[in-house]
Formats: structure tokens, sequence, C-alpha cells
């Protein structure tokens, strides 16, 4: 059977066939397995930016409570 090995920067790597076995992956599911790694890349680089602004935002509230305490001016 054969398989395809990921990466370690988590993009497809070469095709590899496990010992004993014969079935062949076909183009259609290696289109599939390649469309859910970029997915997949596209999810962790999303769920970075989405924390990022999470970030931002705490940081804005504080800044504004600064502000409304008077500890800090415009």
């Amino acid at each position: 059977m054969e398989y395809i090995k990921r990466n370690a920067d988590g993009t497809l790597g070469n095709v590899v066939e496990t010992p004993g076995h014969q079935i062949l992956l076909t183009e259609e599911l290696i289109s599939i397995l390649e469309a859910i790694v970029q997915l997949d890349m596209q999810n962790v680089s999303s769920q970075e930016t989405i924390k990022q602004l999470n970030d931002r935002i705490l940081a804005l509230e504080d800044e504004v409570k600064s502000i409304k305490a008077g500890e800090k001016k415009w």
C-alpha cells in the first residue's frame, strides 16, 4: 500500500510503499490529500492571526482602562 509521507514543514513528501501491500493511491486521492494539507496550513495560519488580533484587543482594552483611570492621556 502506498502512502504519502509528510515532511517536517507540513508539506507532502514522496509516495512511500508499505512493505507487503500493493494498493496504489489514485491521483484523485493524492489531490484530496494535498488539499487537506493546504487547508491545514491555512488553518494554522488563521489561528496565529486570530491569536495576534486577540492579543492586540487585550492591549487596547488595557490602554482604554488606563485612559479612563486618568493614568494616560489620548
